[in-house]
C-alpha cells in the first residue's frame, strides 16, 4: 500500500492518513510518521535484498540508525529473503524519491538571521521553515519558535520570513549605515580609542620598566658567576629571572600590538562602516554576512521585535517601532583584534561582552 501510493505521486500525508484510517501503525504499535515512511521506502528488504552489517554503531555498542557503514563493508544478499515490492514498482519509487531529494536541496532558503534569532516567549531558538497550504499548495517561508516545533510547550506564532529580515535590514541602514549615524559612530569610536591607548601606553611603560629591572637582576648574576662566586642556589635564582623575563616581553608584545591596532583613523572608521552601507543592494550571501557581523540578537515577541546590535551611540541606534510586530531595542556592543568598543560607551560604562569588528587598516 505505501510503495503503490508513493508511486502513483501521492505524498506522505496522504498515505499516513490513508494507513491510519485502516488501522495500520509501526512495529512498535505507533501511528506511522513522515520518518517511518521515509525508512519503509528506501528498506531493499522489501524488494527481497538481505543486508547486513550496515548501520555504523556509536560508543558503548549502541547503532547509529541514521548513519550508514561505507558501500564496500555492507554484506548484501539478493533474494535473501521474500520480496514483497516489484523491481518496477521499487524504481518509480526510488526515482521520486532522488528527484525530490534534489527539488529539497535546490529549494533550501538563506535564512539571514540563522542563530541569531530568538523567540520572546520561552526564550528558544527560531528555525527557519518552508511550508505549503491551501487549495494552491502556496509557499509560506517563516522562522518558527524550536520549542513549539518541538515539544508544542510554547504558543509563539510563527513570523515571516521576508518581514523580520527586512526589519532588520532598514534598521541597519538607518541606525548604523546612515551619513548620520557614522558621523556619530565615528566621534565615539575615535573617542574610546583614545582612552584605550592611554591604558594601553601605561601598561607599555610598567612592563618595560619591570623587564629593565630583571635584566639587571640577571645582569648581576652573570657578573658574580664570571668572578668565580657562583652558588647552587644562583641556577634556581636565573631559572626564575628567565621565566619571569619571558613572559614579560611576550605581554609586552601584545601591548604593542595593541597599542598599533587600536588606534583607528576616523577614515579607516568611515571605510570600514560605508563598505556595507548599501545592504539593500546586497546579494543575500553579503547580505547575511552583515547581518551576522553587526547583530548580536533578535528577539521575536507577539507585537514587537527586539534587535540588539554591536554598537551603541547617543542619538543613533535608538528604537523604531512600527504597528505590527517590529521595534527595535538600543544595545551594542562590540570587540576585535584591531579595536574594542565597549558596551554602553557613551554613558561610561565598562566593557561587557565583545563581538569582532574589523577596521581595514589604512
Amino acid at each position: 500500500m505505501i510503495f503503490e501510493m508513493y508511486s502513483a505521486g501521492k505524498g506522505y500525508s496522504e498515505i499516513i492518513h490513508a494507513l491510519n484510517n485502516e488501522g495500520y501503525g509501526t512495529q512498535t504499535g505507533r501511528p506511522f510518521g513522515k520518518n517511518s515512511l521515509h525508512d519503509i521506502l528506501r528498506n531493499e528488504k522489501y524488494r527481497g535484498t538481505y543486508i547486513f552489517n550496515r548501520t555504523a554503531r556509536k560508543e558503548f555498542g549502541k547503532r547509529n540508525h541514521r548513519k550508514d557503514k561505507p558501500a564496500d563493508e555492507v554484506i548484501r544478499i539478493e533474494d535473501g529473503m521474500p520480496r514483497i515490492i516489484d523491481d518496477a514498482t521499487w524504481e518509480r519509487v526510488r526515482e521520486r524519491m532522488i528527484k525530490n531529494k534534489k527539488g529539497a536541496n535546490s529549494a533550501k532558503e538563506n535564512y539571514l538571521l540563522a542563530g541569531l534569532i530568538y523567540c520572546g516567549k520561552c526564550n528558544g531558538a527560531m528555525t527557519g521553515t518552508r511550508k505549503t497550504a491551501g487549495r494552491n499548495k502556496d509557499l509560506y517561508v517563516s522562522y518558527e519558535c524550536s520549542t513549539r516545533k518541538r515539544t508544542k510547550a510554547c504558543d509563539m506564532k510563527a513570523i515571516n520570513k521576508d518581514y523580520v529580515e527586512s526589519a532588520v535590514i532598514d534598521h541597519l541602514e538607518k541606525n548604523m549605515f546612515s551619513p548620520e549615524a557614522i558621523d556619530r559612530l565615528v566621534i565615539k569610536i575615535l573617542g574610546y580609542a583614545a582612552s584605550q591607548s592611554k591604558e594601553i601606553n601605561r601598561d607599555i611603560k610598567l612592563f618595560t620598566d619591570q623587564l629593565a629591572g630583571i635584566q639587571t637582576e640577571i645582569n648581576n648574576i652573570v657578573n658574580a658567576i664570571a668572578a668565580g662566586m657562583f652558588h647552587p642556589s644562583m641556577k634556581d635564582k636565573m631559572d626564575a629571572l628567565e621565566a619571569k623575563k619571558a613572559d614579560l616581553v611576550r605581554r609586552l608584545e601584545e601591548a604593542k600590538l595593541q597599542a598599533q591596532t587600536h588606534a583607528p583613523t576616523e577614515e579607516m572608521i568611515r571605510k570600514y562602516l560605508q563598505k556595507d552601507a548599501d545592504i539593500k543592494n546586497k546579494s543575500p550571501e553579503e547580505q547575511k554576512r552583515i547581518i551576522q557581523a553587526y547583530v548580536k540578537k533578535v528577539v521575536v515577541y507577539e507585537n514587537t521585535i527586539d534587535i540588539d546590535t554591536i554598537v551603541t551611540f547617543a542619538g543613533g541606534g535608538g528604537g523604531s517601532r512600527t504597528p505590527v510586530r517590529r521595534s527595535t531595542h538600543k544595545s551594542f556592543y562590540q570587540d576585535s583584534p584591531c579595536f574594542t568598543f565597549a558596551n554602553d560607551v557613551s554613558q561610561g560604562q565598562d566593557p561587557s561582552s565583545t563581538n569582532p569588528l574589523n577596521f581595514p587598516q589604512a
